[in-house]
């Protein structure tokens, strides 16, 4: 069991020393987030990145949204990162919980995934494993009485894809379009 454990532990910190970005994303958690802006966070964060010298030449920004009417065409994020105050201390507690946004951005290098807003703290997390975590998890919610499943977030959803070098030079032209399904597929 002990040996167990210890590997857990072993695989979930070497994703962050095997990803040049990971320091970076994870020194910055805190101080370069601001709710309700992925945006300006992801291109905060490849900005930091750049100018600590990280090679961002497989760095692609990615934007999800909603192409169809469940969900009122929000992106629903199953594990988003949000707070609530401990009436007892008064301080700010990190939690997760199911948020609904217009479109969301993350940044994806090398087959791992950057997101400000997934969790409480930073976790640099496989693509696969992310997008099942966040966009496609086995649950489902309701709004009225329409239940979304996950094939049709597999089949609703759009994502972009951009280079985060254009990204950095603002550069206004479209990335590569595709499913949710299809992103997953590749």
């Amino acid at each position: 069991m002990r040996f167990l454990i210890l590997a857990l532990l072993l695989s979930a910190s070497t994703a962050f020393a095997q990803t040049p970005i990971a320091p970076v994303f994870e020194s910055s958690f805190n101080s370069n987030y601001q709710s309700g802006q992925c945006g300006t966070n992801i291109m905060n964060l490849v900005k930091l990145a750049n100018e600590e010298g990280v090679d961002l030449s497989n760095a692609r920004v990615i934007l999800i949204t909603n192409e169809s009417y469940f969900n009122f065409g929000m992106v629903g994020g199953f594990e988003a990162r949000s707070s609530r105050l401990d009436k007892t201390t008064g301080k700010r507690i990190p939690y997760f919980e199911l948020r609904s946004w217009y479109h969301h951005v993350f940044l994806e290098h090398d087959g791992y995934i950057y997101d400000y807003d997934f969790g409480s703290e930073p976790r640099v997390t496989p693509v696969a494993e992310y997008v099942e975590r966040m966009f496609l998890p086995e649950k489902r919610w309701s709004l009225g009485d329409k239940i979304t499943s996950r094939e049709d977030r597999l089949k609703g959803y759009r994502v972009e894809i951009r280079t985060a070098e254009s990204t950095l030079q603002r550069s206004q032209e479209k990335g590569e379009l595709m499913t949710l399904g299809e992103f997953l597929a590749r």
